[in-house]
């Protein structure tokens, strides 16, 4: 993936944010995935974090909850299912903090 690429999935994820969070963390984890393929810990953290942080304010009580809307996204593999869970095994080695429930 190259860095145009990356700019345009960082914007992307900061439009769905507000309008599609459950869309904005599958942006955030190919966003990590793609970090940690590069060996940028930082940018895994962050990214992992952001994923995180949206997936805490969503619902997950069922498989139809936490199912990936898309496959791929440009060219990154996606879970099927994401979740909490799923992305603190994916990058376990990242140390990726806490997101804290207030």
């Amino acid at each position: 993936m190259d860095d145009q690429v990356r700019q345009e999935l960082r914007e992307m994820f900061n439009f769905l944010v507000d309008c599609d969070p459950r869309r904005a963390a599958e942006t955030a984890f190919a966003l990590a995935a793609e970090a940690k393929k590069r060996n940028e810990i930082e940018a895994v953290q962050d990214w992992a974090y952001e994923c995180l942080e949206l997936l805490g304010g969503l619902p997950c009580e069922s498989m139809d909850d936490c199912a990936v809307s898309v496959p791929t996204i440009e060219g990154i593999p996606m879970p099927d299912f994401l979740h909490e869970g799923v992305v603190r095994e994916r990058f376990q080695e990242m140390n990726i903090p806490l997101v804290l429930e207030l």
